[in-house]
């Protein structure tokens, strides 16, 4: 099987290939993004939960005053 150089392509990885490779496994830019990543997905579950208590607390409340105001005005 002939190819668009004429040759057989070459089976080595170049020295550019390899200190792409190096620098990939060796990096722990790519590690430290995912861990802020999942810290700030959790404390925005933890907001999200908080707000949702608190507006239920708030609707109990607003339901309190508005049947004592409607008692009162009656």
């Amino acid at each position: 099987m002939e190819f668009l150089g004429g040759s057989q392509p070459s089976n080595e990885v170049g020295p550019v290939m390899l200190d792409l490779i190096r620098n990939i496994r060796n990096s722990e830019q790519g590690a430290t993004a995912v861990e802020y990543g999942l810290i700030v997905s959790l404390i925005v579950i933890a907001i999200i939960v908080s707000v949702k208590d608190v507006a239920d607390s708030t609707n109990g409340m607003w339901a309190t005053v508005t049947n004592k105001v409607t008692d009162t005005a009656n």
